[in-house]
């Protein structure tokens, strides 16, 4: 099963939030993007699963 990521503004547009409101979910909990490049870099992903597993998980609250 191939693993889909998601870059920050597909997420964001997915959510329907700014960039900004993104980054603030990630210090309370939201999933933790993972490194896309060499060590160091800034280019990071979302996996499709862990978003979606997240927004199902704070529907049922």
């Amino acid at each position: 099963m191939e693993s889909i990521v998601l870059r920050r503004k597909q997420v964001a547009a997915l959510l329907n939030i700014s960039l900004a409101t993104l980054w603030r979910w990630q210090a309370q909990g939201f999933p933790r993007p993972v490194p896309l490049g060499p060590p160091g870099s800034r280019c990071v992903g979302y996996l499709k699963s862990d978003v979606e597993a997240w927004m199902a998980n704070r529907g049922a609250c």
